[in-house]
Parts: C-alpha cells; sequence; structure tokens
C-alpha cells in the first residue's frame, strides 16, 4: 500500500506540476496520509494542502487535483476510487478526526505518511 501511495503521488504531481515537479519543494502540497482497515479493507485518508500558485484559483488547483489524482490512482488501481473534497472553513477539527480516528491503533500509527516523506530527500 505504501509503495503504491508514492506511486500515486509521483504521477499525480508530475501531471500538476510537470516532469520536474520534485525539484520544486515549494510549489508542492503539504499532505498526510493515514491507512485505515489495513486488514479488511485497506485505504488511504490523505489530508492535503495546496501550494496555490499566483496564477491560480483554488478552486481551479482543486479541479486539477481531483483530475490528476483520480487519473493517477486508476492507473495503478483499475478497480479503485478517489474522492477529493474541499475543507470548508471551521470543519478541520471534524475532518481530523475522521481522517485519523484509527490512528491511535498500532498498525495505523506505524504506517502513516508524513509531509514531503516520499520526495524530500529521495530520487524518483
Amino acid at each position: 500500500m505504501r509503495a503504491r501511495l508514492r506511486k500515486w503521488e509521483a504521477r499525480t504531481f508530475r501531471a500538476l506540476y510537470g516532469p520536474k515537479w520534485n525539484k520544486h519543494f515549494d510549489e508542492l502540497p503539504w499532505s498526510f496520509a493515514f491507512i485505515e482497515n489495513p486488514r479488511s479493507n485497506p485505504h488511504w485518508h490523505i489530508l492535503m494542502r495546496l501550494m496555490k500558485r499566483l496564477d491560480e484559483s483554488e478552486l481551479i488547483e482543486t479541479v486539477l487535483l481531483r483530475q490528476s489524482a483520480n487519473r493517477a490512482w486508476l492507473k495503478l488501481t483499475p478497480s479503485g476510487t478517489v474522492d477529493v473534497k474541499g475543507i470548508e472553513p471551521g470543519s478541520n477539527k471534524s475532518v481530523a478526526n475522521y481522517v485519523a480516528k484509527q490512528l491511535g491503533r498500532e498498525i495505523q500509527f506505524q504506517h502513516c505518511v508524513l509531509p514531503d516523506e516520499f520526495w524530500r530527500f529521495d530520487k524518483y
């Protein structure tokens, strides 16, 4: 699951930022990924903060992320799905609680993915 998430992130960021995406650390989204139900129905919950480019609105960035994320995941897991949702002002606490609801379990805590873990010091 972790390797697939890493490939998904690379494909998504490449679609959003171009082939040299990993050279633009200051522009890349910042995210936390939490695995849920790893033994029965494994899936990721990801909190992602988009770094809006000066020439684009937040809505455009969200639409581009939704399209890129779906395309990348379907190439890696044809039977899978992606659901990108914006976080409304004031809902951040309930969103964080939902995304991290299983984080207290040992396996979920050991396998969460921290911001920039995949690309900060690695070469793809």
